[in-house]
């Protein structure tokens, strides 16, 4: 009776933490939205400058690196480490969106952003999943979670079972 307590309880736990693992996509989801924002109008305007001096924006990174100012060659590589990150983080996002309740999870994991993960993370809320994809991971922490407490129920039980037997006589010693 104990036994199958314990094993509904761990159950209900794992599927009370995996179920969490949406909402935290959401959260982590929208903090890369709001990076991706923020350096979109950045590019933007970058773009839209360069293109107002009849210049691509690789024609205007080139101008900057090949000043004779060091101050403008450092912006350069800033401004081409900016360009990098926002195209990045937008085909992350992109990919985000478009993947499944269960690929997600293969996404996210895939192509994690690490300074953005953290942030989310020390931020994060928990939410009770009433979507599809919190109940499909919420099934899956309740399996596992009953899994793993039966086998660990069973492995316990072996180890009882071998420690109360009488050790074995073996032929030629004494009795």
């Amino acid at each position: 009776m104990i036994g199958r307590l314990v094993a509904l309880v761990i159950a209900g736990s794992s599927a009370v933490v995996t179920s969490q693992f949406p909402e935290f996509v959401q959260q982590y989801s929208q903090r890369l939205g709001g990076a991706v924002d923020e350096l979109t109008s950045f590019v933007t305007q970058f773009d839209a400058d360069a293109a107002s001096s009849g210049l691509s924006r690789k024609q205007a990174v080139e101008e900057y690196r090949n000043s004779e100012n060091g101050f403008l060659g450092l912006r350069g590589v800033s401004v081409v480490g900016t360009i990098d990150r926002y195209e990045r983080l937008s085909s992350l996002k992109k990919s985000l969106d478009e993947a499944g309740p269960v690929a997600r999870l293969g996404t996210f994991f895939k192509d994690l952003e690490s300074d953005i993960a953290q942030t989310t993370w020390g931020d994060y809320q928990p939410a009770v999943p009433v979507t599809m994809e919190g109940a499909i991971h919420a099934g899956a922490g309740f399996g596992l979670g009953l899994v793993l407490a039966l086998l660990g129920r069973g492995s316990v039980r072996t180890v009882r079972r071998k420690m109360a037997r009488p050790p074995e006589e073996t032929p030629g010693s004494p009795s």
